[in-house]
């Protein structure tokens, strides 16, 4: 009997050159392929669609013509009118936008994520949408991060203009 000191740590691996054992050192060498099936050990694939950076990149394509319909609207009484209605077909927009981004998932064979999140806003979509897909290599999480980004942008900026705006009326007001 063997002292557990003497024994081997960890066991070794024994492979036998029997064919019904799927050996890898019976087959041919194939890069990164899993040593028993033939597969990729390791799917490497994009999951980056163009729908999702077209969520990602919302802010701008909402915020811009917000702005030059509010611009306008101080001089035009309906540009207000419209500017008010950018936001509900702007969400229409990016419902239908994450309809095809389940498409282009499930074409590419990734799991998917229910439109109805986006319901919840972009930000909220992009989180479930990367929390499905980060185990995968090549998840993108630039696109979340650009969402991110760019909503601090846009508030800061806004932040800026109203209280600009606010100094402003202040100063003649006073």
């Amino acid at each position: 009997m063997t002292e557990p000191h003497d024994r081997e740590w960890p066991p070794a691996q024994r492979l036998t050159s029997d064919a019904t054992t799927n050996a890898p050192h019976d087959r041919p060498y194939v890069p990164f392929a899993n040593a028993y099936n033939d597969e990729p050990a390791v799917r490497i694939e994009d999951d980056s669609t163009t729908a999702q950076w077209w969520i990602a990149l919302s802010p701008i394509w909402i915020s811009f013509p917000m702005i030059v319909f509010l611009l306008l609207g101080m001089a035009v009484g309906s540009a207000a009118a419209i500017a008010a209605s950018i936001p509900v077909a702007a969400w229409i927009v990016l419902v239908f936008l994450a309809g095809r981004d389940r498409r282009e998932l499930a074409s590419k064979g990734f799991p998917t994520v229910t439109p109805l999140w986006m319901l919840l806003g972009p930000l909220v979509y992009l989180i479930v949408r990367y929390r499905l897909t980060r185990n995968i290599v090549g998840s993108s999480w630039m696109p979340l991060a650009a969402l991110t980004a760019l909503c601090t942008l846009v508030a800061l900026a806004a932040l800026i203009y109203f209280g600009a705006l606010m100094g402003m009326g202040a100063a003649v007001g006073g």
